[in-house]
């Protein structure tokens, strides 16, 4: 769905001036400040953290959702309770994942996009270590669900010092 076009005032009425050029004060970042993270460094990224976001389709919409996760052999794993969450990833198993975390001096976010399913085995839900996930949402969850990333991406943002330190790069 796409938004319709913004029409454009009469002249003389919302136009605002065109001003001449002032300083941006939030200059592009310093292209050396952000490192593109291989899938290796991706999932070690991920196993050092427990919460992330999980996007899914609703109807025309997309909700995102916090969730407990697990990371494991290159897959990821979360607890659910029953409800539209559940009902909407049978409808429309494609999905998003974020996770975000900080280590160091530098901040890391990664994404994936990958299709949900539900295990369905004892042994899938034991070997994969989701049993291991305390919700920080206390209801009890005992729908079990894997993501199998179709890509995965990450970024890592390393911290200037100071502002002053930024305004020196430029």
């Amino acid at each position: 769905m796409s938004l319709p076009p913004t029409p454009n005032p009469p002249a003389g009425r919302g136009r605002v001036p065109r001003r001449e050029s002032t300083p941006n004060p939030h200059p592009h970042p310093n292209p050396n400040l952000v490192e593109i993270l291989s899938v290796a460094q991706c999932w070690q990224a991920l196993t050092s953290t427990d919460l992330g976001r999980l996007a899914i389709r609703s109807g025309d919409d997309i909700d995102v959702f916090p969730v407990n996760f697990v990371a494991t052999d290159r897959l990821l794993y979360f607890r659910s309770a029953p409800g539209a969450k559940l009902i909407e990833l049978t409808r429309s198993p494609r999905v998003a994942f974020e996770a975000d975390g900080v280590r160091d001096a530098s901040r890391w976010s990664i994404v994936i996009n990958g299709t949900a399913s539900r295990l369905t085995y004892d042994s899938e839900i034991r070997d994969s270590g989701v049993l291991d996930i305390w919700p920080a949402e206390g209801s009890p969850k005992w729908n079990y669900v894997r993501i199998t990333p179709h890509k995965i991406s990450g970024r890592r943002f390393l911290e200037q010092t100071s502002r002053g330190a930024q305004q020196a790069t430029h």
